[in-house]
């Protein structure tokens, strides 16, 4: 098995989990990753409407959005941790260690709410990198010259 097949079953386990957790389907996550990802370009990116409906057209956008995602999801529950038989948030710290703080997570609304927080877009300490925002611009520009040809 190669490192990116391992990494796409690590995934899709991870995503199967969350699922679990969530008690909704793949529609109800699929949903509510394209509106999160659309609420970060309106209030991360701040640009005009134009160019934000080309990024939300933007393939490259949308790779690096739902790595992000996946990022954020293993870090999830990876802080995960069953106490008590009840589900526990613990914040992580930056020594790496998690602090003695945590959020019980007792029934599958309190971790929809809480995971809606923890993606909330205009919370998030993310930003494309320059390889991405060269990507995103690339499409941009076949995007605008497809519909100066098609006109």
């Amino acid at each position: 098995m190669t490192h990116i097949q391992q990494m796409r079953e690590q995934c899709q386990a991870e995503q199967k989990e969350v699922l679990n957790l969530l008690r909704v389907d793949f529609g109800w996550l699929f949903w509510f990753r394209v509106d999160a990802g659309k609420a970060y370009i309106w209030d991360v990116l701040n640009l005009d409407e134009s160019d934000n409906q080309y990024i939300q057209a933007s393939p490259v956008f949308w790779a690096w959005w739902l790595n992000q995602w996946q990022l954020r999801d293993t870090e999830l529950l990876n802080n995960l941790r069953m106490v008590n038989g009840e589900l526990v948030y613990q914040t992580p710290l930056a020594s790496g260690q998690l602090s003695r703080s945590c959020r019980t997570l007792s029934t599958a609304e309190h971790f929809r709410i809480f995971y809606r927080f923890y993606h909330q877009p205009n919370k998030l300490q993310i930003f494309p990198e320059t390889a991405v925002l060269e990507g995103i611009d690339q499409d941009i520009r076949q995007s605008k010259q497809f519909l100066i040809i098609k006109h």
